[in-house]
């Protein structure tokens, strides 16, 4: 059995680099589990809402859920962080 390629790396990508082209090649199906989210019968599915928040600068800000729209207006690197959030420059 073989595995297809999602994505050729380029050599000279680092690391982060190449997360954020394989994230980018998957977001599709984000946004497929905002749609099956919304749908009567998620809930009995199991599927829950996307947990992808919003990143306050302010800290008295609450963090609030992002939609489909505001999480596809994202950049790609903000899309990345907010559905990597735990990820930080120590732990790469």
């Amino acid at each position: 059995m073989t595995i297809p390629r999602i994505t050729w790396i380029n050599l000279n990508w680092t690391l982060r680099e190449v997360h954020h082209q394989i994230f980018n090649f998957l977001k599709g199906v984000i946004s497929i589990w905002y749609d099956l989210s919304k749908t009567d019968d998620a809930r009995s599915k199991g599927i829950i809402n996307p947990p992808f928040k919003t990143s306050s600068i302010d800290e008295n800000e609450e963090e609030t859920l992002l939609t489909k729209d505001a999480f596809m207006r994202l950049t790609l690197q903000d899309q990345f962080k907010a559905a990597f959030s735990s990820l930080t420059e120590d732990n790469w």
